[in-house]
C-alpha cells in the first residue's frame, strides 16, 4: 500500500513539474497520466459525443438493462444485523431496515425525477460513458450530474472533488466528494479512468450509424421508380415520344390493373403498346448491405450483453430457449451491474449518513413459471410450505384467509388434513353455532320433507 501511495504521489509531482516547466502544456497533454489536482481525462471530453449515440441499436440494447435495474427493489441495512444460519450469514446481507433517510431519498430523489427515472438514467449513463455521478447537496435530494458536465477530478489515491461545468457556463466549479456518489466501470489502464460498453463496440456502432445514414440519404435524395415500362416502336422502328397526358394515362392504367398486394405475382401482358417491363431500383433486401447489418447488430448486442430475445427482436423458439435467455441476461448482464452499483452506493452513501450501513439492490431473478411450479410441488410434497405461501405463488391475487393460518401443505399433512374440507367444516361450524340439536333437526325436516316412520310425507 505504501508503494502504491508513493507511486501515485511521484506521478502527481512529475506532472506538476512538467506543467511548471512547459507553460503551454494543454489539457490534452496533461490527460495522458493519472489524475490529481491537474486532472483532465481525454475520455471525459468524449462524454458529449457518447451520449448522442443513445439511439438505434444502442438504445435497443441499453433499454432492457436500464429498465430491469430500475425496477429492482433497493434495501438499506445496518452492519452487524446479519441473519445467521449456523455459522454463515444468510445472503451476507444485513436485516433490511423498514425506513431510512437513504430510502426516502431514493424514493423521491428530486423535483424532476422519480426513483425509476433516477436509476434508468444512471444505468444509461454507465453504459454510454462508463460513469455516472450523483450529487446530494445537504443530503436533501439526489441530483444526477450528466457525464458531459464532468471535466475533471481532484485527488490522487482517492477522489476529493469532482470538477463540473454545466453547458453555457465558462467557469467550472468543484463538488466535494463528501456530497457525491460516483459510479464507474473500471479502466484497466488507468485507476481513475472509465471504459464504457459503447466505447468497446464503437466500431460496430459507427458502422451501423453509417449504414443508417446511407439508407436515409438514398430515400431522401434518390429517385425511386421501381420499374421501367418501354413503349413499343411503330412500323418504321421508331419509339414514339409520349406527351405528359399519355404518360399519365399509361401509368394510371398499369396501376389500376396491377397495383396492390392482392395482385402480387400476377403476370404482366405485353402487347403492341408495351414492349418491356424491367426493374429499375434496388429492392429492400438489396439495400441491407448483404447481411452486414445483421452482423453489426449482433456485435452491438453482444457488447452490451443483450440478445434478440431480450430486446424483443424475435420470438423464442421454445419456452426453454426463452427461459435460458432470461436467466443468462440476469446472471451475466444485470446482476454484475447490480453488485457494482450496490458496492458504490455503500462506499459513498454509508459514510455520508453516519457509517455502518450497507445499501444493496435486490438481485434480478429470471421468472420461469414452469420451474416455479416444480419448486412449489417439491416443497408441498415435503410439507415445508404453508398454504399462505402457496397461494401467493398463484397468479390470481388471492386474498389472505384466516382458515389457512398455520396450515402446512403436503407432506404428512396430505393424508390427514384436507384444507378444503377443513375450510368447509369451519364454515358449517360457524353457521350452526348457537342452535341445539332439536332445532337443527326441525330445520332439516322442513327443508327436505323427510318421510315419517309410517311412510307418509
Amino acid at each position: 500500500m505504501n508503494a502504491l501511495t508513493k507511486a501515485f504521489a511521484d506521478a502527481d509531482r512529475s506532472y506538476a513539474s512538467a506543467k511548471a516547466s512547459v507553460s503551454t502544456a494543454t489539457d490534452a497533454v496533461m490527460a495522458r497520466g493519472p489524475s490529481g489536482p491537474l486532472t483532465h481525462h481525454s475520455d471525459l471530453s468524449k462524454a458529449t459525443e457518447q451520449l448522442k449515440h443513445f439511439r438505434g441499436w444502442v438504445y435497443s440494447s441499453i433499454r432492457p438493462i436500464a429498465q430491469r435495474i430500475a425496477g429492482q427493489p433497493i434495501h438499506v441495512g445496518r452492519l452487524g444485523s446479519e441473519r445467521r444460519l449456523g455459522t454463515k450469514s444468510a445472503g451476507n446481507h444485513p436485516e433490511p431496515l423498514d425506513s431510512h433517510e437513504i430510502l426516502d431519498l431514493l424514493a423521491d430523489p428530486n423535483d424532476l425525477m422519480v426513483s425509476w427515472s433516477l436509476m434508468f438514467s444512471t444505468v444509461a449513463s454507465l453504459e454510454l460513458t462508463g460513469r455516472s455521478l450523483w450529487w446530494l447537496p445537504g443530503k436533501k435530494q439526489i441530483l444526477p450530474i450528466p457525464s458531459s458536465w464532468l471535466v475533471g477530478f481532484q485527488g490522487t489515491t482517492r477522489f476529493e472533488a469532482f470538477k463540473v461545468r454545466p453547458p453555457g457556463t465558462a467557469q467550472a466549479f468543484d463538488l466535494s466528494a463528501d456530497e457525491c456518489c460516483y459510479f464507474s466501470y473500471p479502466d484497466p489502464a488507468d485507476p481513475h479512468g472509465a471504459v464504457s460498453p459503447l466505447q468497446a463496440v464503437g466500431g460496430a456502432v459507427d458502422a451501423d450509424e453509417a449504414m443508417t445514414v446511407s439508407q436515409t440519404a438514398i430515400f431522401r435524395q434518390g429517385i425511386h421508380p421501381t420499374h421501367v415500362i418501354r413503349v413499343g416502336k411503330d412500323s418504321e422502328g421508331i419509339r414514339p415520344r409520349l406527351s405528359a397526358a399519355q404518360q399519365r394515362q399509361i401509368i394510371s392504367a398499369v396501376r389500376q390493373r396491377y397495383a396492390g398486394v392482392e395482385r402480387s405475382g400476377e403476370p404482366l401482358i405485353l402487347d403492341g403498346l408495351i414492349e418491356d417491363v424491367s426493374r429499375l431500383s434496388n429492392t429492400v433486401e438489396e439495400m441491407d448491405y448483404l447481411q452486414s447489418g445483421k452482423m453489426v447488430r449482433e456485435r452491438i448486442q453482444q457488447g452490451f450483453g443483450t440478445s434478440p430475445y431480450i430486446i424483443g427482436g424475435s420470438e423464442p423458439g421454445s419456452r426453454a430457449a426463452s427461459a435460458v435467455a432470461s436467466q443468462h441476461f440476469c446472471d451475466y448482464t444485470v446482476n454484475p451491474k447490480l453488485r457494482l452499483m450496490s458496492e458504490c452506493m455503500t462506499e459513498w452513501l454509508s459514510p455520508m449518513f453516519g457509517g455502518g450501513l450497507r445499501i444493496w439492490i435486490e438481485p434480478a431473478v429470471a421468472h420461469d413459471a414452469e420451474m416455479a411450479l416444480r419448486w412449489a410441488e417439491m416443497l408441498a410434497r415435503n410439507g415445508v410450505i404453508t398454504a399462505h405461501e402457496l397461494r401467493r405463488l398463484a397468479p390470481l391475487d388471492l386474498p389472505e384467509e384466516r382458515t389457512f393460518d398455520g396450515q402446512l401443505v403436503g407432506g404428512k399433512n396430505m393424508n390427514t388434513t384436507n384444507l378444503i374440507e377443513s375450510g368447509l367444516r369451519a364454515m358449517v361450524d360457524d353457521a350452526m353455532a348457537g342452535h341445539d340439536a332439536d332445532e337443527l333437526l326441525a330445520r332439516v325436516d322442513k327443508r327436505f320433507s323427510l318421510p315419517s316412520p309410517n311412510g307418509r310425507k
